[in-house]
């Protein structure tokens, strides 16, 4: 009686905590090539230009060879550009609330955050990268990690030396090895950030329409239709 009971009241005040664990935090555009959206057992592959998803806390990431998608999370200020072979992973938000987490395994990301209260915090290998208003380049591969930043101010440490912490001001960046803490802040110069504005190295695209703070609302979110999702073959 007791079970039935309790059932009938979460269905009276709102649904089920699975309905709960569904709520949609965000959503992902395809502007380019592929990418697949991996979520428990479901997993699907976005492959048409302008095709788009709605996202939820759990939810793994991986853009395809040349390709370039963009995730954008509800009313929080956060933006973040995926380019090609770029593995992000939804951690959700920690016990106070007040951080967005994620991860970013492999890949190349350029992140806005312009949140009013609480950070984002990114893992990348054993790399923890914080920020609250800034605008960042993000690079994670065998082993490596390189923070780029362009506007406003992130915190860098390596989980194994937690200990030394850097904080870098625009036009600086770091790099930080697996069994190393971050390397000592460098200036941006011209020949970086050329390359960091050439197509073949991933980020900050020329003719790349600009992040602009997004206000995604969960009236906004498209309808996913099926005839927009491709079964990934196994």
């Amino acid at each position: 009686m007791i079970p039935r009971l309790v059932g009938f009241l979460l269905v009276l005040i709102g649904g089920s905590p699975m309905l709960w664990a569904a709520q949609p935090v965000g959503l992902l555009l395809l502007e380019e090539g592929s990418v697949q959206l991996l979520r428990g057992e479901q997993p699907h592959l976005l492959y048409k230009n302008g095709q788009s998803l709605r996202l939820q806390e759990g939810d793994r990431i991986i853009t395809g060879a040349a390709s370039r998608a963009r995730v954008s999370f509800i009313a929080a200020g956060e933006e973040i550009m995926l380019f090609s072979k770029t593995h992000l992973d939804l951690s959700g938000p920690d016990p106070t609330g007040t951080r967005r987490r994620l991860r970013l395994p492999k890949g190349k990301a350029r992140i806005r955050v312009d949140r009013t209260q609480g950070q984002l915090t990114l893992t990348c290998l054993t790399t923890l990268v914080t920020v609250q208003k800034a605008e960042l380049v993000v690079e994670s591969e065998e082993g490596s990690v390189r923070v780029s930043l362009f506007q406003g101010r992130a915190e860098v440490s390596n989980l194994a030396y937690p200990e030394e912490l850097r904080r870098l001001k625009a036009g600086r960046w770091t790099q930080v090895n697996r069994m190393s803490p971050p390397d000592p802040p460098r200036s941006l110069n011209p020949a970086a950030k050329l390359d960091l504005l050439s197509k073949e190295s991933g980020q900050l695209v020329e003719g790349l329409p600009p992040l602009q703070p997004a206000e995604v609302r969960h009236e906004n979110l498209p309808e996913v239709r099926h005839e927009n999702l491709r079964p990934l073959t196994r």
